[in-house]
Formats: C-alpha cells, sequence, structure tokens
C-alpha cells in the first residue's frame, strides 16, 4: 500500500495528462490557428529549457557533488557509519538534481499544462516545500539502504570467517 499514491499519480500522469495536452493544444490550434499554436508551444519549451540551462551547465562542468559521493561511497565500502549531515547533503544534492530533472523533462514533453507545471517547480515559494517533501523521502530511502547495506556486509563477513576458520 506503500506505493499506491504514486502509482495513481503515474497513472494520471502517463493516461490522463497526454489526453488533456491533446485537447488544450487542439483547441488553441483552432482558434489561434496551427501556426501560432505551434510558436507558443514552441516558445514555452525553449524559455524552459534555458531557464534550466543554467542547472545543467553546473552540473556538467561541477565535479565536487561526484567527488561527495565517491567519498560516501568509500565510508560505506570501509563499513563507516553516514552522519545524519550526510545523508541530509547527499539527500539535498539527489533532491535538488531530481527536482530540476523532473523540469526538463516537463520541459521538452510538448504542451502547456507541462510548461506550467515545470515553471511552477521554479517559484521561490513553491520550490523549497517540494525540495523538502523530495529531501525527506531520500533521507528515509537513504538510512534503510545504508542499513541494509550493512546487514549484507557483516553477513559475507560472518561468511567468509566461517569459511577461513
Amino acid at each position: 500500500m506503500k506505493y499506491a499514491r504514486s502509482e495513481r499519480m503515474l497513472v494520471i500522469l502517463f493516461v490522463f495528462l497526454p489526453i488533456l495536452e491533446t485537447a488544450i493544444l487542439l483547441l488553441l490550434g483552432k482558434f489561434l490557428g496551427a501556426f501560432k499554436t505551434f510558436c507558443l508551444v514552441s516558445t514555452t519549451t525553449i524559455l524552459g529549457i534555458l531557464s534550466e540551462w543554467k542547472f545543467l551547465i553546473s552540473a556538467l562542468s561541477q565535479k565536487t557533488a561526484e567527488k561527495e559521493l565517491e567519498d560516501i561511497s568509500k565510508k560505506l565500502d570501509a563499513q563507516e557509519k553516514l552522519s545524519a549531515i550526510e545523508i541530509k547533503h547527499l539527500s539535498q544534492i539527489c533532491a535538488e538534481t531530481t527536482l530540476y530533472f523532473i523540469a526538463l523533462v516537463l520541459f521538452i514533453t510538448p504542451g502547456f499544462i507541462t510548461d506550467l507545471i515545470g515553471f511552477s517547480l521554479q517559484v521561490p515559494f513553491i520550490k523549497p516545500k517540494i525540495l523538502k517533501r523530495i529531501i525527506y523521502s531520500f533521507e528515509d530511502e537513504i538510512s534503510s539502504r545504508e542499513t541494509e547495506f550493512r546487514k549484507k556486509n557483516q553477513k559475507k563477513l560472518i561468511e567468509n570467517s566461517e569459511k577461513n576458520a
């Protein structure tokens, strides 16, 4: 039952949203004409992608997040426990990247509703609320995965010591 809400959202996203987008595009095409509608959709898509371009450039050129993730990975491999600050920081990196990726996908998808949702993800008073929810879910997931990782490694260590004994 944990995924029931997200499954409903996926159904809405992949079934009803394209139908609604198509209906809006057809209505606009009828009132404005096909060429003006095409230009309007293209303009919102380009503006959306340009607004996210700053993130793409910084993500591609910035190696600090990659180094931090590598350090955390080394800690896990060395059986060290992640601090709450490290989990929070890792969650922040993952959440921001996820939010920007979602916005980009929404902008690339033709339609006005998806562009509107993509632009709303950038609004200063909406973005922190969404990030907070994403960070919370990432923190839970990272903590549970870390616990699973430790249990598996402990079992492997015990099995190896029993084989060697």
